[in-house]
């Protein structure tokens, strides 16, 4: 089936919306839920400790990506409900726009435990929509601001 846009114009128009996504994009960071490494210690060289005993050690592994986004900022009418500190106070959300890698490693090993935006703390919240025009895809996600 023919098409009314060339190859060619459907690469120009990509390559433009490439450039004002890295033009307006900005970084993000996002945090996941640490590791937990267990090793066996010997502990038979500790007075009191029979020869041959092993006790576990845990140490945690961090893991945070960062990656590019496109953010837009709304003010929710919703409120902190917990009475918490920051009760009362509106929840800033809105969205932001990410290119496919960041999105793989936010929707792996969900959930993440914050998201790091213009140093404020974020939740990502739901899933990712797919923004597609031509042969460029984009996804975007809602944030929430966390108190």
């Amino acid at each position: 089936m023919p098409s009314l846009i060339s190859d060619a114009e459907k690469a120009n128009l990509t390559g433009i919306f490439a450039d004002i996504f890295d033009t307006f994009s900005r970084p993000i960071v996002v945090y996941k839920k640490p590791q937990k490494v267990t090793t066996l210690v010997n502990t038979a060289f500790i007075f009191g400790y029979e020869a041959g005993t092993w006790d576990e050690a845990y140490t945690y592994t961090y893991q945070s990506g960062e990656f590019n986004a496109v953010i837009n900022y709304s003010k929710g009418l919703k409120e902190h409900s917990d009475d918490d500190v920051g009760a009362g106070q509106p929840v800033v959300g809105g969205t932001i726009k990410v290119k496919k890698e960041a999105a793989d490693y936010i929707e792996a090993g969900r959930p993440n435990m914050r998201t790091l935006i213009d140093d404020k703390n974020f939740s990502i919240v739901g899933q990712a929509r797919l923004q597609a025009f031509l042969n460029s895809k984009f996804y975007i996600f809602n944030i929430e601001s966390l108190k």
